[in-house]
């Protein structure tokens, strides 16, 4: 279920000067699985595969099989690469999970503080009447505070994603 910003809130947030993250956290999360799994599958065959070139070269002779064997069991081969490709593959699924939860994170960081920040609103009109109108100074200092803590929390967000 990709986290939408209701619909009472895009007004201010757009007042604060941002948009919406528009990332799909469910999109990002299934092309993390799917890396992680084509890692698994990988391994899987990487197995198969050298069962299979072993078997040639026990089960046959001559030049051309000494050849395979000699380049199979060579520097770039495929026994050392599709294990590479495979943990290449799964820590790439493992990334693209990370990114998924980072952007739920954020996206409920900014409804939640919208959302204080809308009951913080709310509290100082109400202060401002009773006050004869001095809470107008406060709705300022709050939304440049919402503004301030969204701003970080995207930041924060991407430091994390581009960083590790």
């Amino acid at each position: 279920m990709t986290i939408t910003l209701p619909e009472d809130l895009r007004g201010l947030l757009s007042e604060l000067g941002f948009e919406f993250p528009t990332a799909d956290e469910d999109k990002i999360a299934e092309l993390g699985s799917a890396w992680s799994t084509l890692g698994l599958e990988l391994s899987l065959h990487a197995v198969q595969v050298g069962l299979s070139a072993a078997g040639v070269w026990s089960e046959h002779s001559g030049k051309d099989i000494d050849a395979f064997k000699t380049w199979w069991e060579g520097e770039d081969n495929p026994p050392k690469s599709l294990p590479e490709g495979a943990t290449a593959a799964a820590m790439t699924g493992t990334a693209l999970q990370i990114c998924a939860n980072i952007v739920i994170g954020l996206k409920m960081y900014i409804i939640a503080e919208l959302a204080a920040t809308v009951y913080a609103i709310a509290a100082a009109v109400a202060a401002a009447v009773a006050s004869g109108g001095l809470g107008g100074a406060a709705v300022v200092a709050i939304k440049q505070a919402a503004k301030e803590a969204i701003g970080w929390a995207i930041e924060e967000a991407l430091t994390q994603i581009l960083e590790g």
